[in-house]
């Protein structure tokens, strides 16, 4: 076990764990581009409409209601200003009546959306870097249709991405500076014990040895958490990169 005690091997995991981290956490800012999450769910079916009040939402016979929340996110490094927008609008083909029920953001100014028949216009005026809104509303149709978002914003690309999974690679990236502060404290707790050890103090002797099983525990569990979590990140983001290569 003599290799888990070279400074060497814990700087150098430390300085790959390090940049490894910052590259997964940052990787979702490489260039300019929003990002959009559409979910849709089932709220009541046909027999079961009659407790919507019509003028809420028009509800026609044989018709279901569903819920749609469409969250936007500015994912790059360049904030959106308003005279980048051309246009933003949400449009439900084949659809009955809509009904907004709520409309949020992650800064000072709310989203103000317009409603024309099946189309959502104005969703948002602004969008700076990391900000998002979240649109959640309920429309009826005789069943699920497919919404066409149209954002035109000049030098912005425009994608689907899983809002869910991007905050789950920060929180990859997270757990990755987590698991390198073990490794520097098991570093920090060997180098000690090598002191301790070379005392005549009993106490200090049995504190030493103490110290020094503590410091390949630590060892044992940064080394094998980060090979594990590494080889997680790297499948990952190689998953990443396959689902945004265009289709030829």
């Amino acid at each position: 076990m003599n290799w888990l005690r070279s400074p060497y091997l814990g700087h150098g995991i430390g300085v790959v764990a390090i940049l490894l981290a910052l590259f997964f956490y940052f990787r979702p800012f490489d260039n300019p581009q929003i990002s959009y999450d559409i979910q849709q769910t089932l709220v009541l079916e046909a027999e079961h409409t009659q407790v919507i009040d019509p003028l809420v939402l028009s509800v026609n016979p044989g018709s279901d209601v569903y819920r749609l929340e469409l969250t936007v996110w500015n994912s790059g490094k360049r904030d959106l200003r308003p005279e980048d927008l051309k246009q933003t609008s949400l449009e439900l083909v084949g659809g009955e009546s809509i009904y907004l029920t709520s409309a949020i953001s992650n800064f000072a100014t709310v989203p103000k959306p317009l409603i024309e028949g099946m189309r959502v216009s104005n969703l948002f005026e602004r969008l700076n870097v990391d900000h998002s809104i979240r649109l959640s509303l309920l429309y009826s149709a005789p069943s699920q249709v497919t919404p066409n978002l149209n954002i035109d914003a000049a030098g912005f690309l425009i994608r689907q991405f899983d809002i869910v999974d991007t905050k789950e690679n920060r929180d990859y990236g997270s757990s990755l500076l987590l698991i390198c502060g073990l490794g520097i404290v098991a570093i920090l707790v060997i180098r000690f014990t090598k002191r301790l050890m070379r005392s005549q103090n009993p106490l200090f002797l049995k504190t030493g040895k103490v110290l020094n099983l503590l410091g390949i525990v630590f060892s044992v569990v940064f080394t094998t958490s980060m090979v594990i979590l590494t080889f997680v990140v790297l499948i990952r983001s190689l998953g990443s990169f396959v689902s945004v290569l265009p289709e030829m």
